[in-house]
């Protein structure tokens, strides 16, 4: 089953306004990803996320998603649309978010994240990747 969601248009992908909002989601992405190299530079239209992410990803607050690649961030994307799918109807069986995406901001420096369990992304602040 998939349902599409609608995410609130952001006018300035580069605004600096309410950085303190956990609204950026931090994907891992695999280093045999084939996306890899469209999301290290730029051009990635779409993401995907693993079959299961953390439980406290909130869908509705989502406007950007950084690619964590080796656990380093080098740019985040607008999000300019979300779907989500989950198997057979069951969101404890597989929950998958798919992310359209647009306005590639390359960070002037590298941020590294760190993560302590096995949930795949998590929810940052547009600050906190911009240190």
């Amino acid at each position: 089953m998939t349902e599409d969601l609608i995410v609130a248009s952001v006018d300035d992908v580069g605004s600096l306004e309410k950085v303190e909002e956990k609204n950026v989601f931090v994907g891992i992405v695999k280093n045999d990803s084939e996306e890899k190299e469209d999301l290290l530079n730029g051009v990635a239209r779409e993401y995907h996320t693993g079959a299961t992410i953390s439980s406290d990803i909130n869908i509705l607050q989502l406007r950007y998603f950084a690619p964590a690649i080796g656990n380093k961030v080098h740019g985040y994307y607008k999000i300019t649309g979300v779907k989500q799918d989950h198997k057979n109807g069951n969101m404890k069986e597989s929950f998958r978010l798919y992310f359209t995406l647009a306005d590639y901001r390359k960070l002037e420096e590298v941020t590294t994240f760190e993560y302590t369990d096995s949930a795949r992304g998590k929810m940052v602040s547009l600050c906190d990747i911009k240190q």
